[in-house]
């Protein structure tokens, strides 16, 4: 983080951006998920369903583009020749 500050011409000392970096990590692993009112099983079902969403729906898409990677390009395509 320190060298992307530095990239925009802005020098902070490494203790500060740990320092930052560190409370940020804190701050978002404190869990404020606010009622709202909404009814116990309505609540756990919603987060349940959003934590789903958020972190395994993007599993399972990463797994099919790193088989594609392995798979190489699609073989209807046309292959250059060299020329000879």
């Amino acid at each position: 983080m320190w060298v992307l500050v530095a990239a925009f011409d802005h020098l902070i000392a490494p203790d500060r951006v740990f320092a930052a970096y560190g409370l940020a990590n804190i701050a978002g692993a404190i869990p404020l998920t606010p009622g709202a009112g909404t009814p116990h099983g309505e609540a756990i079902l919603t987060v349940l369903t959003w934590r789903l969403v958020n972190f395994w729906l993007p599993t399972p898409v990463g797994g099919l583009a790193f088989l594609s990677l392995r798979a190489g390009p699609l073989r209807g395509r046309a292959r250059p020749h060299a020329p000879g």
